[in-house]
């Protein structure tokens, strides 16, 4: 069982490295675009930043056959390290010290959550109650854009902040109930195995689709690109921290999963509100 564990963990870091360098290739292709680079340049890695950010879905898909879906979740964060490495080498952004300090609070958040989830013994997918979780995705569907719409109108959070926790949330909803799909009618598969766990799977990429408008609706409007992305991280770590206790019926949550959601956001308010440093150039070949 420990390996399935750290075969889970191990896809989440893989999956969170994909989908967080994904930002970056396509803020390259932007920013050559910008520059007045040739078609092929700017296209290039803006298409393949397109395709990695897609298959998020899938890198949950692959974790839920070995362990529950929190413990893909848990280290989702994690890609915020490689991606502050990808800006430094290739658009030109110099991390600072208290930078380097938020990376170590996300590292270390994900490590304990998912050491919470592992000594916790976290409750298999199959043995989820359903209807706390589809309940929040219908309500999470329904609000979410007239909060997206109210933001705009009403600044009292940041609208990057605002659109990212919204994106992530639904995010995080996809892989649970991506994870509640492929558990139906078994303890754990790469596929469904009932006709209800096939429509629940195909009801999933609703929240992949969503999460992707959130973001894309993000920079239409000029959000911070890491107030946007902190907002992501810590709706798509955190919900689930708090929604499968609820869909478990346990009356209270890990203390250890709490205190790692806690480092995780800590570590992602260093982060966003770090001085911007820029290097010479802005974005290198």
């Amino acid at each position: 069982m420990g390996w399935n564990y750290i075969m889970a963990m191990g896809i989440g870091v893989v999956g969170s490295t994909v989908v967080h360098l994904s930002q970056g290739l396509m803020k390259l292709g932007v920013t050559r675009k910008q520059q007045g680079a040739s078609p092929a340049q700017y296209r290039r890695p803006y298409r393949a930043g397109l395709v990695m950010n897609l298959s998020a879905p899938f890198w949950v898909i692959a974790a839920n056959g070995f362990a529950p879906t929190v413990f893909y979740t848990s280290m989702y964060a994690v890609g915020l390290i490689p991606l502050l490495i990808y800006s430094h080498r290739k658009l030109g952004h110099t991390a600072g010290p208290r930078e380097m300090v938020g990376a170590a609070f996300l590292a270390l958040g994900a490590a304990t959550l998912g050491f919470g989830e592992w000594i916790g013994e976290a409750a298999p997918m199959s043995a989820l109650n359903h209807y706390p979780i589809l309940l929040c995705g219908i309500i999470w569907l329904v609000a979410a854009p007239f909060v997206g719409w109210l933001t705009g109108k009403v600044r009292v959070l940041s609208p990057g902040l605002v659109m990212g926790l919204l994106g992530g949330g639904f995010l995080a909803l996809d892989s649970l109930i991506k994870g509640l799909a492929q558990a139906e009618g078994v303890a754990s598969s790469f596929r469904p195995e009932t006709t209800y766990g096939i429509s629940l799977f195909a009801l999933s990429f609703i929240g992949a689709i969503a999460a992707f408008g959130m973001t894309q609706w993000a920079h239409r409007r000029g959000a911070k690109p890491a107030e946007t992305i902190a907002g992501y991280d810590a709706a798509y770590v955190g919900l689930p921290v708090f929604l499968v206790p609820a869909a478990k019926g346990d009356a209270g949550i890990n203390i250890l999963c709490l205190i790692g959601f806690a480092l995780v956001v800590v570590g992602l308010y260093l982060l966003v509100k770090a001085p911007a440093q820029r290097a010479p150039e802005t974005a290198s070949p």
